[in-house]
């Protein structure tokens, strides 16, 4: 799997992706007419059991099963902030109190930035990144949610980045803090997060704020912003291997 199709995966709605059958009909309304003998049929479609090679010269571009596309590895590296006229930036080591709260900003410098490492797997299964640098007992990046309100559809609540101790459960009570959220994507290394609240899941998206170079995560960016004046940026994250 790669290329273009790799790309059309990785973009789908972790619904579909989860779902064979909904996969079925996705690649199918992606890649019309490949198997002039089907009429709305899936019999020429990939199974669990026998999907395409990579190298397979017909229909090498359709997407095998989700469990294939993962990767037993692990990466340590840097998390990288991209954010227009922001200079290069990186996850900083530091943190500062903000609400109660130890959060993560950011630094100008790979000696100064957070070290993580992940195992890598497939991308629509959002994994949990640990901490490596510096070493103490806040282990795990995580998002805390900052606002009374939930996050998703329609919220104007915010979420801040975190150290955080997953083994300490007590202090994570109704799900304010979550950690298996991350989504590191194969071809850019960019990364992505996911909330689950509710029974469903949102990707949260990742603003800069100018005025003190932290970052927050909100489930809808218009709404947050007709709701705060303070200028926040878009904010790409990217990983970076040591």
């Amino acid at each position: 799997m790669g290329g273009g199709a790799l790309r059309w995966y990785i973009q789908l709605d972790p619904e579909i992706a989860g779902d064979w059958s909904k996969l079925q009909r996705a690649m199918m309304d992606q890649w019309p007419g490949r198997d002039s003998n089907v009429q709305g049929a899936s019999s020429s479609m990939p199974t669990p059991a026998a999907a395409p090679e990579p190298g397979a010269a017909q229909g090498s571009d359709i997407i095998r099963p989700t469990s294939s596309v993962s990767v037993n590895s692990i990466k340590i590296g840097y998390i990288r902030v991209s954010s227009p006229g922001a200079g290069v930036l990186y996850l900083s080591a530091m943190v500062t109190n903000v609400s109660g709260r130890l959060a993560i900003g950011t630094c100008t410098s790979r000696s100064q930035a957070l070290v993580v490492q992940f195992a890598v797997g497939c991308v629509h299964n959002p994994c949990s990144m640990v901490i490596l640098s510096p070493t103490y007992y806040l282990n795990s990046l995580a998002i805390a949610q900052n606002g009374h309100g939930p996050l998703g559809a329609g919220s104007i609540e915010w979420a801040l980045l975190v150290p955080f101790n997953s083994q300490q459960s007590g202090y994570n009570a109704g799900g304010l803090v979550q950690t298996a959220i991350w989504s590191v994507c194969p071809v850019d290394n960019s990364i992505r997060a996911f909330w689950s609240a509710a029974g469903s899941e949102y990707r949260l998206t990742s603003l800069l704020a100018s005025h003190s170079g932290r970052l927050v995560f909100v489930s809808n960016v218009n709404a947050f912003r007709a709701k705060f004046t303070v200028p926040y940026t878009d904010a790409d994250l990217v990983f970076e291997e040591r």
